[in-house]
């Protein structure tokens, strides 16, 4: 399962909005035209692994921790792909990526709700989802540090750093670049 899902990752990554709200809702639009990767195929594999654990009748406690492990590979996965240079010349730490990923990650969130699987979900997909508001969040005060700080305490010193390091500012926006003082301010506030 595990091997499956993370064939299926790159989903998260797509440039495509029609997965996104707003996109094509339904699918069909995947499934008929496109060979890319989206967040339904992610969500197929999960539903049909929980169709199959249900019809073996497995024990409620393996079902839950099966599924913690798959979303700790999520989150590894993801949080990876973040911190390091992507092959493709992709740079994900950006405020638009962060709310690509972050709105990719509710899709996980809510299957999992309805599936009774949202505290392993908000446990083992913490650390990327509090990357994702890093990178979403102002990043120019002594305010900014502070909430920095009270929302991203799953993050260490050395990711954070990692983090606001490889964040590249939407200058198109007014963004501005994160200046190493705050960066570390930011981190000696972690240790």
């Amino acid at each position: 399962m595990q091997s499956t899902l993370f064939s299926l990752m790159p989903a998260f990554l797509s440039e495509s909005t029609d997965d996104l709200p707003g996109g094509d809702t339904t699918g069909l639009k995947h499934q008929k035209h496109s060979n890319q990767l989206t967040m339904y195929d992610i969500l197929h594999m999960l539903s049909s692994a929980m169709s199959l654990l249900r019809r073996c009748r497995v024990n409620a406690a393996l079902t839950i921790q099966l599924f913690s492990q798959l979303f700790h590979s999520i989150n590894m996965w993801l949080f990876n792909k973040l911190v390091s240079n992507d092959s493709s010349g992709k740079m994900l730490c950006c405020r638009e990526w962060g709310i690509r990923i972050r709105t990719r990650l509710g899709m996980i969130e809510t299957w999992a709700e309805k599936q009774g699987l949202e505290l392993a979900a908000d446990c083992h997909l913490a650390r990327i989802t509090q990357a994702t508001h890093l990178l979403q969040a102002p990043k120019h005060s002594a305010d900014d540090i502070a909430a920095i700080s009270g929302t991203c305490f799953k993050l260490n010193s050395l990711q954070l750093q990692a983090l606001l390091r490889n964040y590249q500012p939407q200058l198109s926006d007014g963004e501005k670049q994160i200046s190493p003082e705050l960066i570390d301010k930011v981190v000696s506030v972690a240790q």
